[in-house]
């Protein structure tokens, strides 16, 4: 089987199971099972779901595996498991605010909680069983005094979903370290960048950096959140658990160009409730792809598309090229950062995870 990430909670029978795009559907659970004061052994690959692990599970708890994996996930489970009965299953979804139905299910929750980076949508009230909203589980830290000697970290995320190309995965970053090296081309500055980005992605950005003060780096979870906490200003994609993790921080933060369905939807979310910033190339590609409603299984791979397209064609354009070099510039220069920008996202964050309730664990 493949399509997620497993571990177990070992004081419990309790499955954890997380979807494979970027971090955060696994932060987000090992920070859910660490409020409750049960932390979580090392995630696994799908292909290591052993018999032994699964025979003794009572409980499983899911976050954002949908569709064929969790129908693949219940066979296995039920054939697996000692229990008289199937486990109770608990899904645990980031875009509850987004979506305007709840996605294939195929085993059927017993709760199903709705974390609330944004409102939840008020249809979802009336599912059955009914959404119950909890606190946004990224991990904001706490705020520090900015270190404006510090680095600026770049930080691009994982963009692996079912509809991900190489399009998505790699023009934007690409685009934008060239935007940052050409500016360094044409000034003296001394400031030092570090580049995090997947390990897998590593090779193709060490020629890209070549002659700048740029560093690239793979780093863990936690060596991350340390370079956080010396960073002066990030420069991040339009995502949810990195965004929140950053603002609650108070760090300084600039958004790329989104290059996903998800982080398109995301950044206008953002933009309604201002605190997106100097968010470049956002109304071009919004008003290319078209409208976002919310009928992500029927959205999310057309949008994909039209995202590619875009992209491609567009991309490599002297007007874009000239754009995201002015905007690299502005970044760079500590031009884009805005103390009350920056005050007004801690807020954001904080309240949405301060004013939320927290799921209790069965």
């Amino acid at each position: 089987m493949r399509g997620l990430f497993w571990t177990i909670c070992p004081p419990r029978e309790t499955l954890v199971v997380a979807a494979p795009f970027g971090f955060g559907p696994r932060s987000a659970a090992d920070l859910y099972f660490r409020i409750h004061g049960q932390p979580l052994l090392p995630w696994r690959d799908a292909g290591d779901l052993d018999r032994a692990s699964v025979s003794v599970t009572r409980h499983v708890y899911n976050f954002g595996v949908t569709g064929e994996t969790l129908a693949d996930l219940e066979k296995i489970v039920g054939a697996w498991s000692t229990g008289s009965d199937l486990p109770t299953h608990n899904w645990i979804d980031c875009l509850m605010w987004l979506r305007a139905a709840l996605p294939p299910l195929p085993w059927m929750p017993q709760a199903i909680y709705a974390e609330t980076f944004f409102p939840t949508r008020h249809c979802h009230k009336r599912s059955y069983p009914p959404v119950q909203d909890i606190r946004p589980l990224a991990d904001l830290g706490c705020p520090k005094p900015r270190d404006v000697d510090g680095a600026i970290v770049v930080t691009f995320g994982g963009i692996d979903t079912p509809f991900s190309t190489d399009v998505h995965r790699f023009s934007v970053p690409v685009a934008v370290v060239n935007a940052l090296r050409k500016n360094f081309q044409f000034s003296n500055s001394g400031r030092r960048v570090v580049c995090c980005v997947p390990k897998h992605f590593a090779p193709n950005f060490l020629s890209l950096v070549s002659g700048t003060p740029i560093t690239v780096l793979s780093p863990s979870r936690v060596e991350f959140l340390d370079l956080l906490s010396s960073a002066a200003l990030v420069i991040t994609q339009p995502g949810l658990y990195g965004p929140f993790e950053i603002f609650g921080r108070g760090i300084p933060t600039v958004f790329t160009p989104p290059a996903t369905y998800t982080q398109l939807a995301q950044a206008i979310a953002f933009e309604s409730n201002g605190i997106a910033g100097e968010l470049p190339l956002l109304q071009r590609i919004a008003d290319s792809v078209g409208p976002i409603e919310g009928n992500i299984e029927d959205e999310e791979p057309k949008i994909f598309i039209r995202l590619a397209k875009w992209l491609e064609s567009h991309l490599e354009s002297p007007e874009v090229k000239r754009t995201l070099t002015e905007w690299a510039g502005w970044a760079l220069s500590g031009a884009l950062v805005d103390p009350d920008l920056t005050a007004r996202r801690l807020r954001f964050a904080r309240i949405a995870v301060e004013s939320a309730p927290k799921a209790g664990i069965i």
